[in-house]
């Protein structure tokens, strides 16, 4: 019997590699589903005679739709820029109207963006994708032109008002109506007022509105042009909006920009740390905290975040790779929680895609858009998540 022992105790070890090899084998043959399924972000039916140049996404909505632009180009110094609608289900494209792009879109699919007259940004609002005779949203009474960034459900829009030169630079707010027989109203701008000693702002984005109010995030602009991220409570009574004073998100004026808000005051953007700008969360009420990040992190931004904290941006990481050396690595991350996600490493492998470059927004349903090289360098895509 004991010789048996013996016998069984020399080849177990021997067995047991070998089954830990074999199922090392089948685990690596089995297909890994990727995290996202990716669509590229292109409308169906560029104008005759011209190849696309660029898309890029600028937004998502809860309910799975994108807007953002595309540019095409005949060849010539002429280009075109085309503003598009996504709807993620049927992977179709409307285009709203040429020589326009958007910039936001809520879950009713109004849209806000902007238009070239003259050489001059002019807001506009659509209150659906198909809309043929958007409204302009006007500048404030010294300005003479408006560039809209974010409409929340309530449709309340946050923007810039600026002149010609570009000498007077302000974050307003637009409230927009739309009645049962669908005539639009527009009320405001208002002025969102900078930090103290400051002359300048401008509102990026903003967040639902909450116990009468809504928050915008931006910046305040100093004499020098510098800027300090900061945030803006709007109280909202019917067709009027109050903005409050503006309250910084950095400590020690540091050089900043806030991209994203959620529902609940949670920040994010990017802050001067040193002689490098990284990628930052505010929690509400709180200031900017630097995000964790992968080591050789040159610079970052975080663009978005969603309600339910999760942030997505840019990385540039310093790598090496055979004879080159040093910055300009672009990479798409997402933050949840305390882990940084590498968005390249969430896809197929052989989707086509080359490196995806950042990623601009995410929706509460984990969808993100951005852009990446695909056909061209600069594609924008949309990251749906796959069933686990």
């Amino acid at each position: 019997m004991f010789g048996n022992l013996k016998h069984w105790g020399r080849w177990l070890p021997i067995a047991l590699g070998i089954w830990a090899v074999c199922a090392a084998a089948a685990l690596a043959a089995k297909p890994v589903t990727p995290a996202y399924t990716i669509v590229p972000f292109v409308s169906p039916l560029p104008p005759q005679g011209c190849t696309s140049a660029q898309s890029e996404i600028l937004d998502l909505n809860d309910c799975g739709q994108a807007v953002g632009f595309e540019e095409f180009s005949d060849g010539s110094s002429t280009s075109v820029y085309q503003a598009l609608h996504l709807d993620i289900e049927t992977k179709t494209c409307t285009v709203l109207t040429r020589g326009r792009f958007a910039t936001g879109v809520n879950k009713h699919n109004q849209i806000a963006g902007q238009r070239m007259s003259d050489g001059r940004s002019v807001g506009m609002f659509w209150k659906a994708p198909d809309d043929p005779d958007p409204v302009d949203l006007p500048p404030l009474s010294n300005d003479t032109q408006s560039w809209p960034e974010a409409i929340n459900d309530a449709g309340i829009i946050a923007g810039v008002s600026l002149d010609d030169d570009h000498a007077s630079v302000n974050g307003v707010v637009w409230i927009v109506k739309v009645g049962q027989s669908g005539v639009v109203s527009v009320y405001g701008p208002w002025q969102l007022p900078p930090l103290p000693g400051d002359p300048q702002g401008e509102g990026l984005d903003l967040n639902q509105v909450m116990d009468g109010s809504c928050q915008v995030t931006g910046a305040s602009i100093g004499a020098d042009d510098s800027r300090e991220a900061a945030v803006w409570t709007v109280d909202v009574d019917g067709t009027v909006a109050m903005p409050g004073p503006a309250q910084s998100l950095v400590e020690n004026g540091a050089s900043s920009l806030a991209y994203g808000i959620n529902m609940f005051g949670d920040a994010c953007g990017m802050v001067g740390v040193g002689n490098k700008s990284l990628p930052f969360l505010a929690p509400a009420g709180l200031t900017a905290e630097v995000l964790p990040l992968p080591r050789y992190t040159q610079y970052g931004r975080a663009w978005d975040i969603n309600n339910f904290g999760d942030i997505v941006g840019q990385l540039d990481i310093y790598r090496v790779t055979g004879w080159i050396h040093g910055p300009g690595n672009y990479y798409a991350y997402l933050w949840k929680g305390d882990n940084p996600i590498d968005l390249n490493t969430q896809i197929d492998r052989e989707s086509g895609w080359g490196r995806l470059l950042m990623a601009t927004a995410i929706n509460d349903a984990g969808v993100i858009g951005g852009l990446g090289l695909f056909d061209i360098p600069w594609r924008g895509f949309v990251l749906i998540p796959n069933p686990k």
